[in-house]
């Protein structure tokens, strides 16, 4: 089971959000934010959480050592894990 709805991390057109999750990534409305790409969760100026990707990352990692299966687990879906796993080692912050 996921620990986020499909609703949550795709459009209504049925496209797997990829920056739009992330409060740094999402310029023009941070409103879909679920992750931030800093150490620690943090609270957006509206109000809503936004948890610390790295962190979660390890706390499945830690929970499975095949840390691949872990975030995608954590997700719910193989190819959108992937491709936030592609995004979070190539962040430039």
């Amino acid at each position: 089971m996921s620990m986020y709805s499909l609703s949550q991390l795709k459009t209504d057109n049925g496209i797997i959000r990829t920056k739009s999750l992330f409060y740094e990534l999402s310029y023009d409305d941070p409103d879909f934010a679920l992750f931030t790409l800093k150490e620690e969760d943090i609270v957006m100026p509206n109000g809503k959480s936004a948890t610390a990707l790295g962190k979660l990352y390890i706390a499945f990692a830690t929970m499975d050592l095949q840390s691949t299966s872990s975030l995608t687990q954590c997700l719910g879906v193989g190819k959108y894990g992937k491709k936030c796993k592609q995004l979070y080692h190539s962040r430039n912050i």
